[in-house]
């Protein structure tokens, strides 16, 4: 991308924006005395015709066509609130073989997002109701969760952590989707909801503070669960929100990273990427420039070293030496999550530090990552091999729900906030 005052638009993609109302979406945030980049609210731009707006409608029709009773069946049958006759769960992840649940979060946000891009108000019901059943399946405890409680026990113990799972990553999807629900569709009761699913995020992680027990949760995947806590602080100055964030910060890894030390080979790539992300939100909270300077860093050293031309990155989903997985068949290089989660990660980068590297990591990723990921069924890629006479993979129609497939979801409803930044003295075009 060109520094403001010379604007481009790439052909190719046959492009057009249209300025809109804002349909419900986030209100605008002041422009800073800086004069830093702001990203557009969803629904002040949108694709109108072109490639973009064709993978736009497919994803929106594959979203439509999903059934919510089979993504909440797990919710409504640990959460108590039962399913109707007849009602089944959808196949492989969604099974209940081993970790399910995942999916609801990502289609609540995509919903909300979907809303407000468009201001459809089939997303805006499709919402309301979800989080009305959501709220059924909410315990008295403030958990919602689509597995066993037991398996946050096995993480604090340490024990069977494989069959427990990644089990507060699934918890920053439906935080993140309730949060969703209410920034774009004005969903007081999905506030409510998340309220309670923190404060029990915050009694059970001090629990763990207090018996010595952090360290075995830590080692498991927990997600980008800090960026929802701390946005739930922001909405409501709860003090206890940024102190269970707090509890997800791993400062040992920031360490690494402000001193300039790479220890990203064969880390699981997916898991790392939302820390850093947690890194700048925590700057953000004004918890000091140590945590920009490690996000930083660790941008820089997976551009470097581990980024493929799509803007992916991993090989058999952790950080790998390229040559090591684009070449061989087996090495499921460039998993789609991760370039969901670089995107996310650049957005903030840019808005902090106006350096124009990272809106065009951006560019390259949407163009060559997100626009390769779907096909015209709406269905997603998990791995996008790259590997000679190498063939994409989707998920079936009604099948897979792979992460990657609950990440796709928002991928595009997102996609036009990528591309424009409001500054005091104008616009920035992607």
């Amino acid at each position: 991308m060109k520094k403001i005052t010379r604007f481009f638009i790439v052909s190719i993609l046959t492009l057009t924006v249209a300025a809109l109302s804002c349909c419900g979406a986030k209100k605008t945030e002041t422009v800073t005395e800086k004069n830093l980049p702001v990203r557009l609210n969803l629904g002040q731009a949108t694709f109108t015709e072109g490639e973009w707006k064709e993978r736009f409608d497919d994803n929106a029709a594959w979203i439509k066509h999903l059934d919510p009773d089979r993504l909440l069946y797990w919710y409504r049958h640990y959460g108590g609130a039962g399913n109707a006759d007849g009602v089944k769960p959808y196949p492989d992840w969604e099974s209940g073989r081993l970790w399910y649940g995942i999916t609801m979060g990502h289609y609540l946000s995509a919903c909300a997002m979907y809303y407000g891009v468009t201001g459809e108000e089939w997303y805006k019901e499709r919402v309301f109701e979800t989080v009305d059943e959501l709220e059924k399946c909410q315990k008295p405890n403030g958990l919602l969760f689509a597995m066993e409680e037991e398996r946050f026990d096995m993480l604090e113990e340490g024990k069977n952590i494989n069959e427990a799972g990644p089990a507060f990553y699934y918890i920053h999807k439906t935080l993140a989707g309730l949060i969703d629900a209410y920034e774009y569709c004005e969903n007081q009761k999905a506030l409510y909801i998340a309220q309670k699913l923190a404060e029990w995020v915050y009694d059970r992680t001090k629990k763990m503070d207090e018996n010595g027990t952090r360290l075995n949760v830590l080692a498991v995947e927990y997600g980008g669960i800090t960026e929802p806590l701390y946005a739930l602080y922001d909405l409501t100055g709860n003090e206890k929100y940024i102190a269970a964030a707090r509890f997800f910060t791993e400062n040992g890894i920031k360490r690494f990273w402000v001193n300039g030390t790479d220890n990203l080979f064969l880390v699981h790539a997916n898991t790392t990427i939302p820390k850093a992300i947690g890194f700048v939100r925590a700057y953000m909270e004004g918890e000091g420039e140590d945590y920009l300077k490690a996000a930083e860093f660790f941008w820089q050293t997976v551009i470097d070293k581990y980024t493929y031309a799509n803007g992916g990155v991993s090989g058999g989903e952790v950080f790998n030496r390229l040559y090591l997985s684009a070449i061989v068949k087996d090495g499921n290089p460039s998993e789609t999550c991760t370039v969901y989660n670089m995107i996310k990660l650049s957005k903030y980068l840019y808005e902090i530090t106006d350096d124009v590297k990272y809106i065009d990591y951006i560019e390259r990723a949407l163009l060559n990552g997100i626009m390769g990921s779907i096909d015209e069924d709406g269905c997603k890629t998990y791995y996008q091999n790259m590997y000679p006479d190498a063939r994409k993979v989707f998920n079936p129609y009604d099948g897979g729900f792979w992460c990657c497939v609950g990440t796709g979801m928002e991928n595009f409803p997102l996609a036009p906030s990528a591309l424009f930044y409001e500054r005091k003295n104008g616009l920035d075009i992607n």
